[in-house]
C-alpha cells in the first residue's frame, strides 16, 4: 500500500478508497443501512473515501446523489450492468476498475 509522504518522517497518508454505488436509495432502510453508512462516511471523510460512480434507475434520485457526491457525468449510470461493463472495460484498457469497492 502506497500513499503520500507527509512532513513527518515515516508518516504516510493512506490512499483514498473509491466507491461505486449501485442503487442510491434516498431514505435509509434496514436493507441499505450499510450503503448509507459508507456514503455518509465518504462525505464526511473525503481524504479517506470518495464515491466516484453510481448506478440508479430513478432520474431524480440519481441526479441528487450524483450532485451530492460530485460524481463526474461519465460515471453516472441508469443501470448497474452498464456500470459493471464500463468498469470491466477500464480494467482491460487501463488495468484498474471504476472503483475499489
Amino acid at each position: 500500500m502506497s500513499g503520500i509522504a507527509l512532513g513527518r518522517k515515516n508518516e504516510v497518508t493512506p490512499p483514498i478508497v473509491t466507491l461505486a454505488v449501485i442503487g442510491a436509495a434516498a431514505q435509509p432502510t434496514q436493507n441499505n443501512a450499510d450503503k448509507q453508512a459508507y456514503t455518509s462516511y465518504a462525505q464526511t471523510n473525503p481524504g479517506l473515501c470518495r464515491v466516484v460512480a453510481v448506478a440508479e434507475p430513478r432520474l431524480k434520485t440519481r441526479d441528487i446523489f450524483a450532485r451530492s457526491h460530485d460524481i463526474a457525468a461519465d460515471k453516472v449510470f441508469t443501470d448497474y450492468k452498464v456500470l459493471l461493463t464500463y468498469s470491466k472495460g477500464l480494467l482491460q484498457k487501463e488495468g484498474k476498475r471504476i472503483a475499489d469497492a
